[in-house]
């Protein structure tokens, strides 16, 4: 007798994909996750998904260029909606990231409609409580967090993007000339803050020198934080803070200041996404 737990198996591309992956030329992250393939090495799928039509489960890989299989996706949500149950951690540390709650996790595809950001496809998160991802990994002097975002809608003037828990965001696009008030200070305010236009954000830290980003242009005005930094996680990680209207394509956490890397980072994840 054979058991059906509603887990459906993915296709996965065998063709290596065709140019340099961003952890083959810039390893070491400790955590690492998107919706293109980082590191050779790395096997597995870039996310579980489920589907709302029979709440089956599979996982996503990718295609023969280094892409999400979006056709596997798309034939296995069909005119459904899909959320996330799984970003997987592609830096080889098991660091999977997770929904705070599955009834309100971030989308993929809504009513059979693939999410889109910079013509690739992106994850939406939403202004439920809880709309966040979890990964359980503490962060800690030096380390240096990138990331391809945008706020999409909704009145609150930050995207709770990189955030640690029980202390407010760590990186913030602001629609106004306002920054995010954390526990022990602010970081910094983006001198760009347009409504649903994606930004190449990224944020180096070491000892109390911060370095901030924009689209590869360094931020002047960021702040000095305290060395009590909590859980990485993206979007909304407190259980009374609602998630932000946000779409987030790619996230990699650094155990170190990347600042003399940065450039070159930035100019692998713009020369995919196009953004600047």
């Amino acid at each position: 007798m054979s058991l059906n737990f509603g887990i459906i198996a993915s296709s996965r591309g065998t063709a290596a994909p065709p140019s340099a992956l961003l952890l083959d030329t810039y390893p070491s992250a400790a955590a690492a996750y998107s919706l293109r393939k980082l590191r050779t090495a790395y096997t597995g799928a870039a996310i579980r998904v489920n589907r709302s039509s029979d709440s089956a489960q599979t996982d996503i890989f990718f295609d023969g260029n280094g892409q999400l299989d979006i056709l596997t996706l798309t034939t296995f949500v069909g005119i459904s909606t899909s959320q996330i149950v799984i970003w997987y951690d592609q830096s080889g540390n098991g660091r999977n990231g997770t929904p705070f709650n599955q009834a309100n996790a971030p989308r993929i595809i809504i009513s059979g409609v693939l999410q889109t950001q910079l013509s690739k496809p992106t994850i939406a998160f939403f202004t439920s409580i809880l709309c966040g991802i979890q990964t359980g990994y503490t962060l800690n002097n030096p380390f240096t967090m990138i990331g391809v975002l945008s706020q999409t809608s909704g009145a609150n003037l930050g995207t709770r993007i990189f955030s640690a828990e029980g202390q407010g965001n760590l990186l913030t696009i602001a629609r106004v000339n306002v920054t995010s008030v954390f526990t022990n200070g602010v970081v910094c305010d983006f001198p760009s803050k347009v409504l649903g236009q994606p930004y190449l954000v990224s944020f180096s830290r070491q000892s109390s020198t911060s370095f901030v980003y924009q689209n590869g242009a360094i931020v002047p005005n960021s702040a000095t934080l305290s060395n009590n930094w909590g859980v990485f996680g993206l979007n909304s990680v407190s259980g009374t803070a609602e998630g932000v209207e946000s779409k987030i394509s790619e996230v990699i956490v650094y155990p170190s200041n990347q600042n003399s890397n940065i450039a070159g980072i930035n100019t692998n994840i713009n020369s995919f996404y196009s953004i600047y």
